[in-house]
């Protein structure tokens, strides 16, 4: 509330100074930053003599005051509000030295472990200079947001462990909203002249009236930088699907699923939540869809494509880690829920088959919204044999439409041969990378109206780290 309690008390004080500079005088202030645009260079000299006859409880620091005329700045430029106007001389060093700046943040990464480095790079320094994309004139500094980008996509390729800053491929999934399968780490290059045509539309909305008294802005829609990048970025996303191979498109979809994703702003404030710089350097080179880097493999010598480590009979698997990591997961979450029991593979009616998890409501449905049901859990491959050779209708190729009718036909065959039992059944299907199926992502949800946001949080978190370590267990750096 300080800014705002400044604002207010220093607004009658500005406005005193308005009436005893005159109307030829044009008061403009962020907080404490007060710049007066005059006719001629007096004002100054005018405004020192009224804080001298007044007073004010706030005082005037004349040694931070001067008088600039506006044919110097449009030659000389200057630093306000941390950007910089006028000439592109002044402007271009000013960002320069900024950039300079965040490379020697950038080089001290690599001194922490990769996913303490990725944490900071991806939330910390990638977000430094964004405010500088809204404030600072760049359509002709071009060169030097690119320059930046270069700078972060060496980061990523070093924590990665595989040098390839100018690969095109790293350039666009690097540059990929996470949500969209990428890094997050947005082009400087692409988002600034967006992010400059946003931000001064909205000026040019708030000033029309304050510079031309008694007007009106010609409208008030504004387009926002997420609506102007939004675009640019769907179309970047529709792009790279188009150019990849069918099991690097489903490894991008996967990627951009909750699961997907969540790993990659996971503080590991606990054990659970840590991964090896191993983990981290694999988890990359999958998500930027590095691949395998020999022509064949070097366990069963078959051609070797995207996602083939998963599925190659001649490397070891963690299928049994990996089940039975997730289901103690989500039996962990669920036994949190007051009033509800949980039971890991209990016996079937009359067979030795059981289903992973059952749970039992105590005080009944209504009071716990947890009903009893039993569910059985499955970790599946998008790279495996009958993924594959799954195929949509009218030559559709649709990555998304693709795994998802496969993990479809992996609930409905759970469903067929199921257990015996009389409770209600619930198969929870996930692919290797973290996606679910329509029916288990209804399931999920109704885990989350009944725990407590800490505990579903936790849960996803455990979940998409337990995915990927056991992911990254049969792939080779």
């Amino acid at each position: 509330m300080g800014p705002l309690m400044f604002s207010l008390g220093i607004r009658s004080l500005l406005r005193d100074l308005a009436s005893a500079l005159g109307p030829n005088r044009l008061i403009l202030a962020y907080l404490d930053d007060i710049y007066i645009l005059s006719p001629d260079d007096s004002a100054l000299e005018q405004t020192l003599a009224f804080f001298d006859e007044r007073q004010p409880s706030i005082r005037l620091n004349p040694s931070k005051c001067k008088s600039l005329a506006l044919e110097d700045i449009r030659t000389d430029g200057l630093r306000m509000l941390g950007t910089c106007v006028g000439a592109r001389s002044a402007r271009e060093q000013f960002l320069q030295d900024k950039i300079e700046h965040e490379a020697a943040t950038v080089t001290k990464l690599i001194n922490l472990p990769h996913q303490h480095a990725l944490l900071v790079l991806r939330v910390c320094v990638q977000q430094n200079l964004r405010h500088l994309q809204r404030s600072l004139k760049s359509d002709d500094l071009v060169h030097l947001w690119d320059k930046l980008d270069t700078i972060l996509r060496e980061a990523v390729a070093r924590i990665r462990g595989l040098p390839r800053p100018t690969d095109q491929l790293d350039a666009t999934v690097i540059s990929l909203p996470i949500k969209m399968g990428g890094l997050g780490i947005l082009s400087y290059k692409t988002v600034a002249p967006h992010a400059y045509a946003a931000a001064s539309e909205a000026a040019d909305t708030t000033l029309a009236p304050i510079l031309t008294p008694g007007t009106l802005p010609a409208s008030t829609q504004l387009t926002t930088q997420h609506q102007r990048c939004q675009e640019i970025f769907t179309g970047n996303k529709e792009a790279l699907l188009g150019s990849l191979t069918p099991e690097q498109a489903k490894a991008v979809v996967e990627a951009s699923s909750k699961l997907g994703r969540v790993w990659l702003t996971t503080i590991p404030f606990q054990p659970s939540l840590r991964l090896t710089d191993f983990e981290v350097a694999a988890a990359l080179q999958l998500r930027t869809l590095a691949g395998e880097r020999e022509a064949h493999c070097t366990n069963c010598g078959e051609t070797n494509f995207f996602g083939h480590p998963e599925v190659c009979l001649q490397r070891k698997f963690r299928r049994v880690a990996r089940h039975e990591g997730a289901k103690h997961i989500m039996g962990q979450a669920l036994a949190s829920t007051p009033g509800t029991r949980v039971r890991l593979e209990p016996l079937g009616h009359q067979t030795s088959r059981r289903n992973d998890i059952q749970v039992f409501s105590l005080l009944g449905s209504q009071a716990t919204g947890l009903a009893n049901a039993e569910y059985d859990l499955t970790v599946v491959s998008l790279a495996n044999k009958d993924a594959r050779a799954t195929k949509l209708p009218n030559q559709d190729t649709d990555p998304s439409r693709l795994a998802n009718k496969y993990l479809d036909s992996v609930a409905d065959h759970k469903v067929r041969h199921r257990p015996r039992s009389n409770l209600p059944f619930h198969p929870i299907v996930l692919s290797l990378g973290g996606m679910m199926n329509g029916s288990t992502t209804k399931v999920l949800a109704s885990w989350k109206r009944v725990m407590t946001r800490g505990t579903y949080n936790l849960m996803l978190k455990r979940l998409s780290l337990c995915l990927l370590q056991a992911r990254v267990r049969s792939f080779e750096l």
